[in-house]
């Protein structure tokens, strides 16, 4: 490839990639941030799926609901909290994507990186 991001013809399904994001208590601005940096990947073939793993925190589910608006994103709330193997799992679980990738909520990535771990796998 001549362009070392790009990522035509390497995979053709669409929403191939998930992305995991278990989150549970997670300060807002990370999350904010965490949530961006997904929205904003360059690599389009992508599916969000966040746990909210019992938070208890209005604004969380608040910024979490906002996020759910965009079709890539799915929102799965937990009653009761399971700690992060059990949030990541419960993603997995509800998973569409042929590949899977986790993501700590306090964690941003590169609007670039998606699109960089698909070429690298392709």
């Amino acid at each position: 490839l001549s362009d070392p991001y790009s990522c035509e013809g390497a995979i053709s399904h669409s929403n191939d990639w998930l992305v995991l994001l278990p989150v549970y208590r997670t300060p807002l601005p990370f999350l904010r941030e965490c949530l961006a940096s997904v929205q904003s990947q360059h690599y389009p073939h992508w599916e969000l799926i966040i746990v909210d793993d019992a938070s208890e925190s209005a604004e969380i589910t608040t910024i979490l609901q906002q996020a759910a608006t965009d079709s890539r994103v799915r929102l799965q709330p937990r009653e009761k909290n399971g700690g992060i193997a059990v949030a990541t799992n419960a993603a997995l679980a509800a998973a569409k994507a042929f590949w899977a990738r986790a993501m700590p909520a306090t964690k941003r990535r590169q609007s670039s990186r998606l699109r960089w771990v698909v070429v690298r796998v392709a």
